[in-house]
């Protein structure tokens, strides 16, 4: 799960997503 070989996977792509903008809301939150 360190690098991206290909986006295959839609779940894979909406759990990163998801995972990004909570990584992105807790730093703006800070």
């Amino acid at each position: 799960m360190a690098a991206k070989s290909k986006p295959s996977k839609p779940s894979d792509d909406s759990a990163e997503q998801a995972r990004r903008a909570l990584q992105t809301s807790m730093d703006t939150r800070q």
